[in-house]
């Protein structure tokens, strides 16, 4: 969702009010999940809360840059720059997007789990 919507941001006419707007409702986000993380919950729901955060906090940075740069086109680095993925509703997939490259997820696993 973040990649989809900062991406519709540049076809809107006032490109850095649309990507002030998608700050804010991360940042909204962002208050509800720590919240969340803070109450009583098991730790499995703790470290997906947490890995969330962790995410998202990335993704308000990569905006505040791009805020304070006024950036107001898709295809500049300092937007391209940076791994994106998005679902494709046709094709049902996952895409990873780095530069102007793009390729269908792999959908590969990792061992991730406390050691």
């Amino acid at each position: 969702m973040f990649n989809k919507n900062v991406t519709q941001c540049f076809d809107l006419p006032n490109v850095v009010n649309s990507l002030i707007e998608v700050k804010d409702k991360l940042v909204d986000t962002l208050n509800i999940l720590a919240r969340m993380v803070s109450g009583n919950i098991l730790s499995h729901q703790r470290e997906s809360i947490m890995a969330l955060l962790t995410i998202n906090v990335h993704n308000r940075n990569i905006l505040l840059g791009m805020i304070e740069q006024e950036i107001k086109k898709v295809d500049v680095f300092v937007w391209t720059k940076h791994l994106r993925y998005e679902w494709d509703e046709q094709s049902n997939n996952c895409f990873v997007m780095l530069s102007n490259a793009q390729v269908q997820y792999g959908y590969g696993t990792w061992d991730v789990h406390p050691a």
